[in-house]
């Protein structure tokens, strides 16, 4: 489906930076395996991998293109917005069960294409997905978890789908070349690594050019974290409850952002905007 050759390039530069920062051993060109060092925080390392040209060639590469147009049946815009994976071994807990619709809640229909960048079998792990859960679960099947927004003890609490709302789950194992595409609504998660290596991929989405098209898609994924982080930040700041907090993020979030400062938030507090998700009050 995807250029192995075009895959294996941006594999090749994301290992060079790895290596660069100690995450993989010096000498190891071939199969990311772990350093066994541990990295609190990937934010830096991955504001370099978004700057690769061969990782930003990957999300409008032709057959990847393409793809997308047959499935949306007309152009496309592919967003600039692009993770990258890069899950260590026992150190980061899989991410949670989710709807990407509920992450990037503003933007119109798109979908995910999570490309894998090397042969992922059971240890490394993939993603689990639940078939037929795009047309099930809705937003009062979410209740809050422990995760939080790049805070470990303070900040907004993670919405996290209920298991048993969800139905059944699937994986697969996958070689480099292979792509899963995902509705933005199918609920997934990521399966835990127990390999000695890095799980390295990434996703790329995308919706028809036509659609309303976020403010979120057109900036790197590092800067929407950053972006994010300081609006957490300034949100335990001004001393929000969770609720206010919740209802801050996600009416801060649905508009283009702008100033972030206490002020701000504080201002905001006031106004008991509905949240997205979650049992109806």
């Amino acid at each position: 489906m995807i250029d192995k050759e075009q895959v294996a390039a941006v594999r090749s530069d994301i290992m060079s930076i790895l290596r660069g920062e100690g995450v993989i051993p010096e000498g190891e060109k071939d199969v990311p395996i772990w350093s066994g060092k541990n990295v609190p925080d990937f934010l830096e390392i991955h504001t370099k991998i978004h700057a690769l040209k061969s990782f930003d060639a990957m999300r409008t590469s032709p057959s990847l293109v393409q793809m997308m147009e047959k499935l949306c049946g007309g152009p496309v815009y592919v967003w600039m917005n692009v993770d990258v994976r890069t899950q260590t071994p026992k150190m980061a807990p899989p991410t949670i069960i989710h709807q990407d619709y509920q992450v990037f809640y503003r933007g119109g229909r798109f979908a995910i294409s999570w490309i894998p960048l090397m042969e992922i079998d059971d240890a490394v792990g993939g993603v689990d997905i639940a078939p037929g859960s795009h047309k099930t679960l809705t937003e009062r099947d979410y209740v809050y978890s422990k995760d939080r927004y790049y805070t470990e003890n303070a900040g907004a609490l993670m919405p996290l789908a209920v298991e048993k709302s969800c139905g059944e789950f699937a994986h697969a194992s996958y070689n480099s070349g292979d792509l899963l595409v995902i509705h933005d609504k199918v609920a997934h998660r990521s399966r835990p690594n127990i390999s000695n290596k890095l799980r390295l991929s990434m996703d790329v989405r995308f919706q028809p050019r036509d659609s309303f098209i976020p403010w979120y898609a057109k900036i790197t994924a590092s800067d929407l974290e950053r972006y994010n982080r300081r609006l957490n930040e300034a949100c335990i700041s001004s001393g929000a409850t969770q609720d206010q907090m919740q209802r801050t993020l996600w009416r801060l979030f649905w508009y283009e952002g702008g100033e972030i400062s206490v002020e701000r938030i504080k201002r905001e507090m006031v106004n008991m905007y509905p949240v997205p998700f979650g049992p109806s009050e």
